[in-house]
């Protein structure tokens, strides 16, 4: 790296210092010392005051010539906050200040860095929170941090400029002891070995979770949710043997956002429907926001527990019609709040027998630091915290930075919540809101993000939608929302009635089983047309997908790829808002082409075996509906497939063999 210098601005005695430093090295000052250092890999800057200072800012000045169709990677302040690849004739903008009535009423500011960060209006402008990547071809340099512990890493990229610069989010901290401002990751390569290395720096297990299925409340019922209603839901799976690994009850169950008691819609309290749900073989969830609360909640009377303004009046950090209005932050530095959040642990955990909660709201810890610690410094305490005090049961986290839910959750939100239409216009272009509700945003942050799944954490990347009633979604959409969740996600959640489907949306939503995993993934971007690459098992498959509202022809690698008993090659042509999802057809003469009975054609084949003409399939226990199997052979002959003679034909420029299996399970 060429670093030009390490610019630094602290108060000292009511006094502003300011100093530009030339050459990164260690430095002894009157009133402070700069220690670097150096591996192969990382870069680490301490800052040790010799005499209590007030930092304002600490940033690394980066020249970095940008290359001719390089794209860099812009990583939101949190979840929600739209993540993508731009190029240099792109612009991020802030909210809209022509739009200030509607967004200072719904506090809208809060929800992302509009409060704190001050967006430039130059194009080719971009800030990044924990890590940032530019990408040229197939191969991407990432920029990271390796611990977000002392305050979030933001990095700034002026691609017109060819200037990088690394900032700390520390503006009016208090400093009397030695500070980590920097502890940085630099790599150039594929990038499977660059995040499996970046992995490896940051001393974070491997993700152990597993990819689940489930189902939650939210997208269908929204907070009207009651006992019967859940229990009505829990049957339809249970009916049909339906092997989701998680059942979640979401916002709607509660006395108020705060006071985490059930209401009068759940009569028989919340511990008959955990024992219901795990009577039904699936592991039992519930949504709660422990760091907020609402106007007309209990915990609201509790004036010291909430964060204040400058004021010293307690601040509301959002609005939201389905609660009482105002919602408050918590102020995670209070001892009492974290009694209550671990008094409210041990109910929902311990006394309802809860497997999993999942964490909303999460950013609202980070709004207002204390003087002594930065607003990453609190984020990372409090999700260590909830991670201690939910102990070995499941996390999801949600509405968080994420750089401070690596390591500590088991699974994460990593995109918008997602909509009953394609897009908010009004939004995205009126208010210029980045953490707006939009399942193209959505869909936009679950590629982008898609390099965190299966290493810090499993990517949610919320619910997928099949079902027609309250729904503006078109075929096309639902099914790259269900296809791009499916392929690129961890946690496949619905919030639909199986008893609202018709036979063929029923075999669309059966054909996700078995959830395989999906390895050495590799995204190609062009507007917004993608090619993705990834493996099970030992198949390789190909997902191409149109995300705009035109048509677009899209060349295919070079090979042959089987979908929908067809195969193709050069290029197809995609309509709008259209995905589809190819098997790559090797040159062997025994080989599975595919299969109509899972999402990812021939993934459900579990066994291929053969002895000379004489061939053993199988196919996994979870596979759902009938299903026929496509294999290629190399001769026109008579083949024993499971103890059954099978004729070979001419199709498809080959020779196959199809064979049927029945429904294993209805």
């Amino acid at each position: 790296m060429d670093i030009i210098n390490l610019q630094l601005q602290f108060w000292h005695q009511n006094q502003p210092k300011s100093y530009d430093i030339s050459t990164i090295q260690n430095i002894e000052d009157d009133l402070f010392s700069i220690e670097i250092e150096e591996d192969i890999y990382c870069f680490t800057v301490h800052l040790i005051p010799k005499e209590p200072i007030v930092l304002q800012n600490i940033a690394l000045h980066i020249d970095r010539k940008m290359r001719e169709n390089e794209k860099v990677f812009v990583n939101g302040y949190q979840t929600w906050t739209d993540s993508r690849e731009f190029m240099k004739n792109e612009h991020l903008q802030g909210l809209n200040p022509l739009a200030s009535p509607v967004t200072n009423r719904f506090r809208m500011s809060y929800y992302g860095d509009y409060y704190f960060y001050n967006y430039p209006k130059e194009k080719g402008t971009f800030h990044s929170y924990t890590y940032t990547y530019f990408r040229k071809k197939e191969h991407i340099e990432l920029w990271a941090s390796l611990s977000e512990e002392s305050g979030f890493t933001i990095f700034e990229t002026y691609m017109n400029a060819d200037r990088m610069i690394i900032r700390k989010d520390c503006q009016n901290l208090e400093l009397s002891k030695p500070y980590t401002a920097f502890k940085l990751f630099y790599k150039k390569g594929k990038p499977q070995e660059v995040w499996d290395t970046y992995l490896e720096a940051s001393n974070l297990e491997k993700a152990a979770a597993k990819n689940v299925s489930g189902w939650t409340s939210w997208y269908h019922h929204y907070t009207k949710i009651d006992e019967k209603t859940v229990l009505e839901n829990l049957a339809a799976f249970q009916q049909r043997n339906i092997p989701i690994d998680l059942f979640q009850i979401d916002d709607g169950y509660q006395q108020a956002v705060g006071d985490w008691m059930p209401n009068e819609k759940f009569p028989n309290g919340m511990r008959s429907l955990t024992d219901q749900i795990h009577d039904a073989g699936y592991k039992a969830g519930l949504w709660i926001a422990p760091l907020i609360c609402e106007e007309k909640s209990e915990v609201r009377k509790n004036t010291e527990w909430l964060l204040k303004d400058q004021k010293g009046l307690p601040l509301p950090i959002g609005f939201s019609p389905d609660w009482s209005g105002k919602f408050y932050a918590l102020d995670f530095g209070n001892q009492q709040v974290k009694n209550y959040l671990r008094e409210t642990f041990r109910r929902l955990l311990d006394e309802w027998n809860f497997d999993m909660l999942k964490l909303d709201f999460l950013h609202a810890a980070a709004i207002v630091p204390p003087p002594h610690q930065t607003r990453g410094q609190v984020m990372c305490e409090a999700m260590q915290f909830l991670r201690e005090i939910a102990g070995d049961k499941l996390l999801l986290g949600c509405g968080v930075p994420l750089g401070s839910a690596l390591g500590q959750v088991d699974y994460c939100r990593i995109g918008a919540d997602v909509a009953l239409k394609w897009e908010d216009n009004l939004l995205k272009n009126r208010l210029r809101y980045r953490e707006r509700v939009s399942t193209k945003c959505s869909l936009n942050s679950t590629i982008g993000r898609h390099a965190l799944n299966g290493r810090f954490f499993l990517n949610d990347p919320d619910v997928f939608i099949l079902r027609e009633e309250n729904n503006t979604l078109t075929f096309p959409q639902k099914y790259t929302l269900f296809l791009l969740n499916q392929a690129l996600g961890g946690l496949l959640f619905t919030s639909d009635n199986l008893d609202t489907y018709d036979e063929k949306t029923l075999r669309l939503y059966q054909s996700q089983f078995p959830l395989l995993d999906k390895k050495k993934i590799v995204v190609q971007k062009d507007q917004d047309l993608y090619k993705i690459r990834f493996e099970i098992g030992d198949k390789h498959y190909l997902l191409c997908a149109n995300l705009s509202d035109k048509g677009q022809d899209i060349l295919l690698p070079e090979g042959k790829y089987f979908r929908a008993k067809k195969i193709v090659s050069y290029a197809v042509h995609l309509a709008p808002f259209q995905s589809v999802v190819y098997k790559k057809v090797e040159a062997g003469n025994f080989e599975i082409l595919g299969s109509n009975g899972h999402l990812f054609p021939g993934a459900d084949v579990e066994v291929f075996t053969r002895l000379g003409d004489d061939i053993t399939l199988e196919r996994h226990p979870q596979s759902l509906d009938k299903a026929t199997v496509y294999l290629s052979v190399p001769e026109l002959k008579t083949y024993l497939v499971n103890g059954q003679s099978i004729e070979a034909k001419e199709e498809l420029g080959r020779v196959i063999v199809e064979v049927e299996f029945g429904e294993e399970m209805i």
